[in-house]
């Protein structure tokens, strides 16, 4: 990866997205954005889930996870940053 390239992370909230966001903490690995697709329906135990993911993102400087109607409007700062594959099927 180029030192350039922003690292943009689609978080979930669950088992996976969890223990990839905690592996890139703990790595060193420090996201540009952590976003996440909120489609409203959620439980009331995930959100509390995310806030808690989020202050402990926090904690070590890294970006907090964004929902993604307040993600947007960072993402004029985000606009631009990134790079074509260089290596495109087709």
């Amino acid at each position: 990866m180029e030192p350039q390239t922003p690292i943009i992370v689609s978080y979930g909230a669950g088992v996976d997205s969890t223990a990839m966001v905690v592996w890139m903490r703990n790595s060193g690995y420090r996201p540009e954005a952590i976003l996440f697709a909120d489609t409203g329906g959620e439980k009331p135990e995930t959100y509390a889930f995310i806030e808690t993911m989020s202050t402990w993102l926090l904690q070590a400087q890294h970006a907090a996870c964004d929902r993604s109607h307040e993600a947007r409007r960072g993402r004029a700062r985000l606009e631009g940053r990134f790079h074509e594959p260089r290596d495109r099927p087709g």
